[in-house]
């Protein structure tokens, strides 16, 4: 009990020292009754034992009170404190103590989007914000490693680290979850159950915010920022596919897919996919070198984008996007299946290591009106069949070419950039680095491999797709919605009023304006521009689990009133090419673009 705890080792000893206090005073009571032995007698004798000198009258019994005094006030006093201090300072080492902050970033986990996030809070947050970070591992270690990697002492310092799980309530209440300004839910690498738990962990959250609330603790409670990260497509289908809002008044909280903010650091926030205007005989072809989450990411984040403007003569322009490696078949099946809204309306290829080519065409009930194509080519980048395909697609006049090396082995990346084809040379080249890469920054200022451009956590400039900014530009759209077509709401309430798949879908909208700027020339027919921005759209609904509806399924629907029951059901009947929207529906388009335009 001496030994340990933060401060009851203290009470303890004061007990004993009371008790022992007492007891000496009482047996000197009954043992010298003539003699004056009062209570300040014992104290003085305990307090300092140089007292022990003077009239020689029981001098055995004082001196017994003397020697417990040096053993309890003295000596285990001085290693009481000894003892509280290192106690102290282990457990802030070990993330075992808590502060009582107000206001403070919290921070759940210590997986890859910390460095970015804490970079970015670095650089952009007041100096005085007191930024915690929670994790399940070693905080000591943790502090360390960071110490190094970010290179910043006083910021740094700055940091409060805590140990614990981030889906525990007593351990989120003593991290002052409640009455924190802005919480990021990242979750370790590596977990098996990463996304639940971090599900679960924003579920907790909102019911200590709601308990607190109704126990009148905060006068004028605030609404606190929750990001949730999501690392798999199914978590991040599940999220999308839940119609009501998942915030709170007093949490408001946005999930984030952590793959979408390193893919769109390459597609959106970079020159990466081509321009191609109207005049332009030339279609974009993105070739995926790689198959796993990074990869499946890629082609998901393309296909909300990558849209361009007819060829002059009216013909639809298709953007293909073709996936590079070994093991193919079973992969392609899972992302069909996964999103066979869309597939169902698409062009698709399969082609074997042996090159036979099995297409599979749109669904005829439907018709053919999207402008995306699929490629799926089972063998990896080194196959002299893969060599001459990539070869011929960059010496075709007709393609450009844009290719992504994201396999989840960086290594495998590094040797797969270094070995593609010389005539890809011209062609811009995206890398995936999940740690910083001294092999490829060479590479990238090395002109033999021509452009390259290195995106995720291990890359410069990731921190800068911050999870606020990123849902920021997805207020801007529902913003122009919202004052068209809402109650006239402000914004802060209008965006977290909407479920997850309206979010996203502003969110891609907004993403995919600095392409349509750059593709449609100032004087271009706007109806051209809209009739653009319906192809994105729909492929856009198509990923986030609505499905199209044959024309006579159409016809009815719309003649019975029953289009807002078919959309409750996600069946859409506005996924049809832009010349069969009703007018009300095409001018949806022209209020969105001529705003943001």
């Amino acid at each position: 009990m001496l030994s340990e705890g933060l401060g009851s080792q203290l009470i303890w000893l004061l007990m004993l020292v009371l008790v022992s206090l007492l007891f000496f005073w009482a047996l000197a009571s009954l043992l010298f009754k003539g003699w004056d032995f009062s209570w300040q007698d014992i104290v003085a004798l305990y307090l300092d034992g140089g007292n022990f000198a003077g009239k020689g009258e029981h001098d055995l019994f004082r001196l017994i009170v003397t020697l417990f005094g040096l053993l309890l006030f003295s000596t285990l006093l001085i290693s009481v404190f000894n003892n509280l201090f290192d106690n102290i300072v282990d457990a802030v080492r070990n993330g075992r103590r808590r502060y009582n902050l107000r206001d403070h970033v919290l921070i759940l986990g210590a997986g890859k989007e910390l460095l970015p996030i804490l970079e970015n809070l670095r650089l952009n947050y007041p100096a005085k914000t007191d930024i915690v970070i929670m994790t399940s591992s070693d905080a000591a270690c943790l502090k360390e490693r960071l110490s190094l990697e970010i290179g910043d002492s006083a910021f740094v310092s700055r940091l409060y680290f805590y140990q614990g799980e981030r889906n525990v309530y007593q351990g989120l209440k003593s991290a002052c979850a409640h009455k924190s300004s802005v919480i990021f839910i990242i979750g370790e690498d590596g977990e098996e159950n990463h996304d639940s738990c971090n599900m679960e962990s924003q579920k907790v959250i909102s019911a200590l915010c709601e308990e607190q609330a109704l126990k009148g603790r905060e006068k004028t409670p605030a609404s606190i920022k929750c990001y949730v990260c999501l690392d798999s497509d199914t978590a991040i289908d599940v999220v999308q596919y839940d119609k009501s809002p998942v915030s709170t008044p007093r949490l408001l909280t946005d999930y984030i897919g952590s793959s979408d903010t390193a893919v769109e650091q390459l597609l959106v926030h970079s020159d990466f996919l081509p321009v191609l205007k109207e005049e332009s005989s030339r279609y974009s072809h993105i070739v995926i070198i790689g198959c796993g989450e990074i990869a499946d990411r890629v082609g998901i984040v393309a296909a909300h984008l990558s849209h361009y403007p007819r060829y002059s003569d009216g013909t639809m322009r298709k953007t293909l996007i073709s996936f590079i490696g070994e093991g193919m078949r079973p992969w392609m099946n899972h992302l069909v299946s996964q999103k066979s809204n869309l597939f169902e309306l698409c062009h698709y290829s399969y082609i074997s290591p042996e090159g036979e080519i099995e297409s599979i065409e749109p669904d005829e009930r439907y018709g053919d009106f999207l402008d995306l194509e699929w490629e799926f080519i089972d063998a990896d980048e080194t196959s002299p069949m893969v060599r001459s395909y990539l070869s011929d697609c960059a010496s075709s006049e007709q393609q450009a070419v844009s290719i992504v090396v994201c396999y989840d082995s960086q290594s495998r990346n590094e040797d797969a950039l270094v070995h593609l084809p010389f005539e890809l040379k011209d062609c811009k080249k995206g890398v995936f680095v999940q740690r910083r890469s001294e092999i490829l920054l060479k590479a990238a200022s090395c002109s033999m491999f021509g452009e390259v451009m290195l995106f995720g956590p291990g890359s410069d400039g990731y921190q800068n797709n911050f999870f606020p900014l990123r849902c920021q530009d997805g207020m801007k759209v529902n913003d122009i919605y919202e004052k068209a077509y809402g109650s006239g709401r402000d914004s802060q309430t209008a965006w977290y009023s909407i479920c997850e798949a309206h979010k996203l879908s502003s969110i891609y909208c907004y993403e995919a304006i600095g392409l349509k700027k750059k593709c449609f020339e100032a004087d271009t027919d706007a109806m051209k521009l809209y009739e653009c921005e319906h192809r994105r759209w729909m492929a856009g609904v198509l990923l986030l689990g609505y499905r199209a509806m044959t024309p006579e399924e159409i016809e009815r629907t719309r003649a019975e009133g029953k289009v807002k029951e078919m959309k409750a059901q996600f069946r859409h009947v506005d996924i049809v090419p832009f010349e069969d929207l009703p007018k009300e529906e095409q001018d949806k388009d022209k209020v969105l673009l001529d705003e943001l335009l």
